[in-house]
């Protein structure tokens, strides 16, 4: 026996879907069924979600940062402040 649900999703990320799921030869439907399934056979969400997702651009600014950090030829401050006063005295 089937039943329906009926959800709201941004439009393009349905055209988005649909065009994946084509390409892998199954419909929406199939793709949501499958999910679900999984979902019911682990009893739990079948991938990981993560808080912290960061951009790429994050990502590179922190291993700027990690690479500046160990690194001697880059002036350290103890404070913002510290920093306010060498830049008034330039």
């Amino acid at each position: 026996m089937s039943t329906n649900i009926n959800i709201r999703i941004d439009s393009s990320l349905k055209k988005e879907a649909e065009k994946l799921f084509d390409n892998l030869g199954v419909t929406m439907s199939s793709a949501i069924t499958m999910f679900l399934k999984r979902a019911v056979k682990e009893e739990a969400i079948p991938f990981r979600i993560e808080k912290n997702v960061y951009s790429n651009e994050t990502i590179n600014a922190l291993l700027e940062y990690k690479n500046m950090k160990n690194k001697k030829k880059y002036k350290r401050y103890e404070s913002f402040k510290e920093l306010l006063s060498e830049i008034k005295n330039a």
